[in-house]
């Protein structure tokens, strides 16, 4: 019988190695028979490399000694696995993520095997509490307001969609030898939109494969309306949209944007956030963009 083609998972922690450790486990029972998984430590400033290590002494992981951004360990884990490993796929995986179905790989290999237009291919991702409600079946990208919408609404057919949930998704390494790297100037938020709209503009397209699923916690790492949040969420935005939009949607985003601002401030006080704090990172995010300040600038 032949060996399916080589899978590399590749996770990112960073101070965090409950979750990563959580999410090992839950690889455990997958019956792909051809895997291996790569951790990237991304500069952690707490016990997790021996916490990790303890829990898996033999999995294979990369070291940073500082946090270069989730791009960057996006980056170190995707050559490691085609240009190391030779694999032929690679998953990369949020660390706040579990798997409980045994065949998620196979799905998704499968999948993206039978059709050759497809560059990128993700599970439907539901919420990690019950009662595991859709979180996402795909993401909209609309470039005339500078947004992307989940999408919560699922099908037993395959879902062709803009862009798939950064926390679960299969690339092949054709897509890696055509398309490139994750911009790293993201740091945080935005990337896997942004190298989503790449892989369609090299002429791939993306599915979301809704008969295999993934459990995701929300915002585990960095928490929700934060000012940490804002900076890069607002700053990643603008940068997406210099990549990607043309000059009328650049226009209708401007006019949009202070209407964005108040709505998210809304939000991050409602949250019980320092409304004053929240406010001084959007307005340094906007800075930042301006200057073409990229890399990590907020922590």
């Amino acid at each position: 019988m032949t060996q399916p083609w080589l899978v590399a998972i590749v996770i990112i922690n960073w101070n965090n190695a409950p979750d990563t450790i959580e999410c090992l486990r839950s690889l455990v029972n997958l019956l792909y028979a051809n895997y291996k998984v790569i951790v990237v430590d991304n500069g952690s400033k707490d016990n997790s490399l021996e916490m990790i290590s303890r829990a898996f002494p033999d999995i294979v992981m990369i070291k940073f000694a500082d946090n270069k951004g989730y791009g960057a360990g996006c980056n170190s884990g995707l050559r490691y696995a085609f240009e190391q490993l030779g694999a032929m796929y690679c998953l990369l995986l949020n660390n706040d993520t579990a798997i409980e179905d045994k065949y998620f790989l196979n799905c998704l290999v499968n999948s993206i095997q039978d059709d050759a237009s497809i560059g990128i291919v993700g599970p439907l991702v539901r919420n990690y509490s019950p009662p595991h409600s859709i979180q996402s079946a795909g993401v909209q990208i609309n470039l005339y307001i500078g947004n992307s919408q989940l999408i919560t609404h699922t099908s037993q057919k395959p879902i062709w969609t803009d862009a798939v949930h950064g926390c679960a998704f299969l690339i092949k390494k054709e897509v890696f030898e055509k398309v490139g790297l994750f911009d790293e100037n993201f740091f945080l938020y935005w990337e896997e939109t942004d190298y989503c709209i790449r892989v369609r503009q090299a002429g791939y397209r993306i599915l979301v494969n809704p008969e295999t699923y993934i459990l995701h916690k929300i915002s585990a790492s960095s928490g929700r309306q934060t000012a940490l949040y804002l900076y890069y969420y607002f700053r990643n935005r603008l940068l997406l949209m210099r990549k990607h939009a043309q000059p009328v949607q650049w226009v209708i985003l401007l006019v949009l944007l202070p209407l964005y601002i108040l709505i998210h401030l809304w939000k991050s006080f409602r949250e019980g956030n320092n409304l004053l704090m929240s406010a001084k990172a959007i307005w340094q995010a906007c800075k930042d963009f301006n200057q073409s300040a990229f890399a990590r600038r907020w922590s």
